[in-house]
């Protein structure tokens, strides 16, 4: 036969490869189509096809699959070797079993091959083959029903989404009421006083408590020292002096001397009291104090680091001299002879000047901390340098100190017991329960009594006053109204002298549950 033509056999589910093969080489084309039925032995795995394809080309056969079974056709591809299902589409190669003479010259044979023994095949035990010979079925279209199912629970979510949104979030209700206004205008004095604790009104006069700030502060600062003289200036230090010579008390005088090794002497700046040692098992613990110590002469022979060893020269000759002595603790500072940078008189005018202000300051923004809204007004408040501590000796770089000592006190009050307590005169004027509106104060000079803490400052009190209204209470009320229950609602509030409803969009005629979207404005 022709090269071009295509064979097409047919194998058994049970054939084996050596049976496959045998067919093969009966098989006189080139070209050769082997149909494998479903379940078939021989392809339990893709190994087995590449085996038949590789022994295939031996024989000099050019083979393909076909095949119902799609792990069949996917193991065929996977080898390598070409496959298809003529049961749902044409293959690459198309073959068919009956072709007119007139539109091919080389038709395509198609033979069953049975057993090796020339037996018949399965298609007379009922195989698979008229699986592949019926006409195409029509496919149904799977998944429509299921698509037009989901697109309407998308729209009807979207709907209901939509409605919630029209319901629930866009509806606002506006209520705007306006109530009848009343001045109210008080020209008087108020006291504040600490110790009082209750608002009383009468005779022009307003007594209220109040709250009385304090504070006490130390500052430090070194200035420039412009000026310039001749100076004989004395080291000091502090030393610690121990009693290691016996259990009882030792008082040394002021000016007492102390030498160390080099015969530097330094004295007591007052009279001292050394404690006496203890005893612990047998041996004297010695017992110390502190003491400020100023050299004997002045120069800077005296700076000695810290420390020096001290007897006391008075001691000299005596058991005590060994029994009583002093440590440095520090290093001796500030002796010096020559000339050297003084502060002139208007330097300490200047720095007294700078740290005073500078102290304030820092005060004055502590009580500010200290402040829980409490009212301050302007002259209510006292501010004082109690001492001023000024050196007059410049250090190394030429500068000097000054210390101030600062006092601060201030009378504070709540504004809202002077609004509470002309509330309370007005209600006994008009006999009606009112709020303020708004309102202004004007304070004069108040005259402070320090001694007392009392305050007394002449007051102008300007205001507009409104019947009492809960505005919460009265939001809470209308949620959830329609139109005709919130104007009677309205109509029941005290005082009203006009009203305004809005809702918004235009579709809403009743207040929404939700309290966050009433708003409600008094003017």
């Amino acid at each position: 036969m022709a090269d071009g033509v295509s064979k097409k056999i047919h194998i058994n589910k049970s054939d084996s490869l050596e049976t496959v093969l045998k067919q093969l080489a009966k098989v006189k084309n080139t070209n050769v189509i082997i149909y494998i039925p479903r379940g078939a032995s021989l392809v339990k795995e893709a190994s087995e096809l590449l085996e038949l394809y590789n022994q295939a080309k031996s024989l000099g056969k050019e083979i393909s699959i076909e095949s119902v079974d799609e792990e069949i056709l996917a193991m065929a591809s996977l080898v390598g070797i070409r496959a298809g299902n003529s049961f749902y589409s044409q293959p690459a190669r198309q073959v068919v079993d009956i072709l007119p003479r007139k539109l091919s010259k080389a038709p395509v044979l198609v033979e069953n091959y049975g057993p090796a023994d020339g037996g018949r095949g399965d298609e007379e035990k009922g195989g698979e083959e008229p699986e592949e010979m019926g006409p195409e079925p029509r496919r149904k279209k799977r998944g429509t029903t299921g698509k037009k199912f989901v697109k309407l629970i998308v729209v009807l979510a979207l709907l209901g989404a939509a409605a919630y949104y029209c319901v629930e979030i866009l509806p606002t209700a506006a209520v705007t009421l306006n109530f009848q206004q009343t001045p109210w205008n008080f020209t008087g004095e108020l006291v504040v006083s600490t110790s009082q604790t209750q608002i009383s009104v009468g005779n022009n006069l307003v007594t209220i408590p109040g709250k009385l700030f304090s504070e006490n502060k130390t500052m430090t600062q070194v200035f420039p020292a412009t000026g310039s003289k001749y100076v004989q200036t004395y080291a000091t230090g502090t030393v610690v002096i121990y009693n290691n010579f016996n259990t009882r008390p030792q008082t040394l005088i002021k000016t007492t001397r102390l030498v160390n090794a080099d015969g530097i002497i330094f004295r007591l700046d007052k009279t001292i009291t050394v404690p006496g040692g203890t005893m612990s098992g047998g041996v004297l613990v010695p017992s110390q104090i502190t003491a400020s110590v100023t050299a004997d002469q002045p120069g800077s022979q005296y700076n000695l680091p810290s420390g020096q060893v001290f007897h006391f020269a008075g001691f000299a000759g005596t058991q005590r001299y060994q029994g009583f002595y002093a440590k440095s603790t520090q290093a001796m500072s500030g002796g010096f002879i020559g000339q050297a940078s003084v502060p002139t008189q208007s330097d300490i005018a200047q720095a007294t000047s700078s740290i005073a202000s500078a102290l304030q300051n820092v005060i004055t923004s502590e009580i500010a901390l200290q402040n829980t809204g409490e009212k301050l007004i302007s002259g209510s408040s006292g501010f004082q340098i109690t001492k001023y501590d000024v050196s007059d000796i410049p250090n190394s770089s030429g500068q000097f100190a000054v210390t101030a000592y600062g006092s601060y006190q201030a009378i504070g009050f709540s504004e809202n017991d002077l609004v509470t307590a002309m509330a309370s005169q007005l209600a006994d004027t008009s006999k009606v329960n009112l709020q303020v509106k708004k309102y202004s104060v004007t304070y004069g000079t108040p005259q402070v009594d320090w001694k007392h803490d009392t305050m007394t400052v002449p007051i102008t009190f300007q205001s507009m006053w409104e019947p009492a209204f809960d505005l919460a209470a009265f939001r809470q009320k209308i949620a959830g109204m329609n139109q005709d229950q919130l104007r009677q609602a309205i109509v029941g509030v005290q005082g009203l002298q006009s009203s305004q409803i809005k809702f918004w969009p235009f579709w809403v005629s009743r207040v929404p549950a939700n309290q966050s979207k009433i708003t409600i404005d008094t003017n």
